[in-house]
């Protein structure tokens, strides 16, 4: 009986991490996509007028390199909506925001999006292939009225997220080109660096010796 438990120990230890391969992984991007639909969508559903002619979006920060994920983001919730305008380029944006423009006005920033890693967590305290990958999308709405220029709303939209992966899994959910579905990765510990393979020889060792102990009966 303590053999068999030995044994069970021991394939939990080896193959420890191992249970969350199976699983289909969201990539990066769209996780950061899936998250900022959703706050999106929460806030046109409570803040959104019902009769809208006309959207015109304006980014605050146009330098900004993300600014092309959120407007998408913002394009795609807006068409649930039936808005039968919507104005992107930029020099549409002036021409409908001077004289006596119609419709509304909505102006957005990125604050953050960003992925984060979180060293690997510990299970049976030996250091796992588990590591914790962080998501944060926070961004800046405001929507006014083109011409009174009252404000309708404004507001910080915020979500985050979190969930385990396989640390062997990390190169297939990035975007090499985009930098915001990068992160750097947890280095090791000093106790993964030097005593785990130490505690995995011994495993490994322990294993053979009750292998041929227990034949050898």
């Amino acid at each position: 009986m303590k053999i068999k438990l030995i044994f069970l120990f021991l394939i939990l230890f080896f193959n420890r991490g191992t249970a969350l391969k199976s699983e289909d992984y969201q990539s990066n991007f769209d996780w950061l996509q899936t998250l900022s639909e959703h706050i999106i969508n929460d806030c046109f559903q409570s803040n959104l007028p019902d009769s809208t002619q006309k959207i015109v979006l304006q980014a605050i920060a146009p330098q900004d390199s993300q600014n092309w994920f959120l407007e998408n983001m913002l394009v795609q919730n807006l068409r649930k909506y039936n808005i039968p305008l919507i104005v992107l380029n930029d020099e549409a944006v002036k021409t409908e925001t001077t004289g006596n423009p119609t419709g509304l006005l909505l102006k957005y920033r990125i604050l953050d999006l960003k992925i984060r890693y979180r060293a690997a967590k510990k299970w049976f305290f030996m250091p796992t292939k588990i590591i914790e990958r962080q998501a944060q999308v926070i961004i800046f709405l405001q929507l006014e009225n083109l011409m009174s220029k009252q404000l309708i709303w404004s507001g910080i939209l915020t979500e985050k997220a979190q969930q385990e992966i396989p640390s062997n899994q990390i190169d297939e959910i990035e975007f090499p080109a985009l930098s915001f579905t990068r992160a750097p990765v947890p280095s090791k510990s000093y106790f993964q660096q030097f005593f785990e393979p130490v505690i995995t020889l011994g495993s490994t060792g322990l294993i053979v010796y009750l292998f041929y102990s227990y034949r050898s009966r």
